[in-house]
C-alpha cells in the first residue's frame, strides 16, 4: 500500500468543514483513500450504481435519517441536484466532516457545487502519484508509467500501457461527454494527440482550430474542459511591469505522464529514449512532481520574453518571484544566457537547475544544479517557507521554551505540574508532514517527536520510572533541539 500525501489536511478538515470534497480524475485513488480515512460511523453510495441511486430515491428523508453518520457520495457530478439538498441540510445542523464528496470534475465544471456549498466545502484534489509517495528509486517507473495507481503497479510495461489506452478510450467516449463536453469522439481524439505532440509549448488556439476545423474560441473551450477534467495543465506565463515584450500566451502539460506516453505511442523507458519528445516529457514530468509536491500557497507560472529570455518554471509567493528553474534532461546541464538574464529580471536569488540524477553543485552564486529527488527532498528549505509555515516554527519554539521551563523539578506526584507539562508537551508533539519530508534543518524535529512520545507515555501511565528516563532522553538531545530551534528561528525572521 502507497501511503498518499494530504492525509493530514483531509483530516484537519473533516474537524472544519461540513463537507470535504476529494476531487481528480477517475481511478486516481478518491474511493481507496477516503474508505481508509474514514474512522467513524459512515455509508458509502457510489451514484453510477443503480443499487445505491435507488436508496436516494427520496434523497432527504436518506440523508436526514442517516445524519449521525459520515455520507461518502462518490462520483457526485453524476447527481448535481443534490447540491441545493445538501445545501439545505447542512444549515440544519453544520457539524464538521458530515457529507464527503468523491468528484471527477473540478468545482468549475460542477457550478451547482461551488455555488450552492460555498463557504460549508473544502475541496483538495488528489493526484496521481507523486515521486515521494512511491520513493525516489522508482523514478523512471513513475515518469514512463505515469502515477495512476493501475498503471503504476501493473505487472509489465505492456499491462500498463493497455490499461492507459484503455483509460483514454474510455474518457473520449463515455466520461468526457457524461460531463457535458459536446464533440466528436474522432475530432477529441485527435485533439488529444496533437496536444500530447505539443506538450511543452506554447499554446496557439489559431493553429489547432485551423489543423481540427473549428474556430479559436471553441477549441479554446474545448482545452479549458480539458483543464477541469484533470487531463492537461495550462501553465501561465508570469507578466511583469518591465519594458519587455513578454511573452503571454500559456503552456499545456499533462497532468500524468503516463497518459502523454500513451497518446505518443511510447511503449517503454526504451522507446522514450529514442523518442524527440523526451526533452518536452521531462519537462512536463519535473512541473507536475514539483507542483504536486511542495507545500505552501506557492503559485507557478513561467517566463519569456520574445528575444529569448527564458525560466521553465518560476516560483512565486504572495505574486512575487521567489525561485526560477531551469529542466535539463541532462546530468552534466550548459545554462543559456536567456536564464541568467531572467534571473536579472526578476531578481530571484535562489534558482535552480533540474536534471535527472546529477550531483548538487553550485554553478553560479545564485544558481544551483540539482536532480529532481535532491530538489524535492530539501525544497522548503531551498524555496523558504511560507508564513503559515514561518508561524507555526515560531509556535514550536514558544512550546519549546516553556517545556524547558516547566520540565525541571517535575515529579510525578506533582498532579498540577504533571498536567501543565503534559499540556506543553501536546503542543509540541503534531507536526505535520512538510517538517519531516523535505528539508534537513527540519529533520532535528524527528528527536522531538521521539521525546514527546515518551513523555506522553510517561505522564498518561504516570510512571515515574519512564518520566526519568524521558528526563534522560531530553537532556541528552536538548543541544541538538535548542540547535534546531536557533535555525528555525533564523529562517521564520
Amino acid at each position: 500500500m502507497i501511503n498518499r500525501f494530504g492525509l493530514e489536511k483531509i483530516n484537519e478538515w473533516l474537524l472544519q468543514f461540513p463537507v470535504i470534497g476529494i476531487i481528480g480524475p477517475r481511478q486516481v485513488g478518491k474511493t481507496t483513500l477516503v474508505k481508509k480515512l474514514i474512522k467513524t460511523p459512515s455509508i458509502y453510495l457510489d451514484l453510477e450504481s443503480d443499487l445505491d441511486l435507488a436508496k436516494l430515491s427520496d434523497p432527504g428523508l436518506f440523508l436526514r435519517s442517516n445524519a449521525d453518520k459520515c455520507i461518502i457520495l462518490d462520483e457526485v457530478q453524476r447527481m448535481q441536484e443534490l447540491f441545493p439538498l445538501l445545501r439545505a441540510i447542512i444549515d440544519e445542523d453544520r457539524r464538521p466532516g458530515r457529507f464527503i464528496l468523491l468528484g471527477s470534475a473540478s468545482p468549475a465544471l460542477l457550478r451547482s457545487s461551488s455555488e450552492s456549498l460555498a463557504g460549508r466545502i473544502g475541496y483538495f484534489e488528489l493526484t496521481s502519484f507523486c515521486l515521494q509517495e512511491v520513493g525516489f528509486d522508482h523514478l523512471i517507473e513513475l515518469w514512463v508509467r505515469g502515477g495512476f495507481p493501475e498503471s503504476f503497479l501493473a505487472r509489465s510495461d505492456k499491462a500498463s500501457l493497455d490499461w492507459r489506452n484503455q483509460f483514454i478510450l474510455s474518457y473520449i467516449e463515455r466520461e468526457l461527454p457524461l460531463l457535458g463536453l459536446d464533440i466528436d469522439r474522432k475530432t477529441l481524439s485527435n485533439f488529444l494527440r496533437m496536444l500530447a505532440n505539443g506538450c511543452s509549448q506554447l499554446w496557439n488556439a489559431t493553429s489547432y482550430g485551423k489543423s481540427l476545423g473549428l474556430t479559436s474560441p471553441t477549441v479554446k473551450k474545448y482545452l479549458d474542459f480539458l483543464e477541469n477534467a484533470f487531463l492537461i495543465e495550462v501553465l501561465q506565463p508570469f507578466h511583469t511591469n518591465l519594458k519587455k515584450r513578454l511573452v503571454k500566451t500559456p503552456k499545456v502539460y499533462f497532468k500524468d505522464t503516463g497518459i502523454l506516453h500513451a497518446l505518443l505511442n511510447i511503449q517503454d523507458y526504451n522507446g522514450l529514449q529514442g523518442n524527440l519528445a523526451i526533452g518536452a516529457s521531462w519537462e512536463n514530468f519535473v512541473i507536475e512532481q514539483i507542483k504536486n509536491s511542495i507545500d505552501g500557497n506557492f503559485e507557478f507560472a513561467f517566463y519569456r520574453t520574445h528575444e529569448g529570455t527564458e525560466a521553465d518554471l518560476v516560483i512565486l509567493e504572495g505574486g512575487k518571484p521567489i525561485a526560477l528553474l531551469e529542466i535539463k534532461y541532462t546530468n552534466a546541464p550548459k545554462l543559456s544566457k536567456g536564464f541568467f538574464i531572467a534571473i536579472e529580471d526578476l531578481k530571484t536569488d535562489k534558482n535552480f537547475v533540474i536534471t535527472p540524477s546529477s550531483d548538487t553543485y553550485p554553478v553560479h552564486e545564485k544558481i544551483r544544479v540539482m536532480s529532481l529527488g535532491g530538489f524535492l527532498k530539501d525544497s522548503p528549505l531551498l524555496v523558504g517557507l511560507t508564513g503559515e509555515q514561518k508561524a507555526f516554527i515560531k509556535k514550536k519554539c514558544e512550546a519549546f521554551a516553556d517545556l524547558k521551563k516547566k520540565f525541571d523539578n517535575t515529579k510525578i506526584s506533582d498532579g498540577r505540574r504533571i498536567e501543565e507539562l503534559n499540556m506543553s508537551v501536546q503542543k509540541l508533539s503534531e507536526f505535520p508532514s512538510w517538517f519531516f519530508k523535505n528539508t534537513q534543518e527540519i529533520r532535528y524535529l524527528k528527536l522531538i517527536k521521539s521525546f514527546v512520545t515518551d513523555m506522553g507515555v510517561a505522564l498518561a501511565t504516570k510512571n515515574n520510572q519512564l518520566l526519568e528516563l524521558a528526563k534522560s532522553d531530553f537532556e541528552k538531545h536538548s543541544n541538538d533541539l535548542e540547535k534546531m530551534l536557533e535555525l528555525a528561528k533564523k529562517k521564520a525572521i
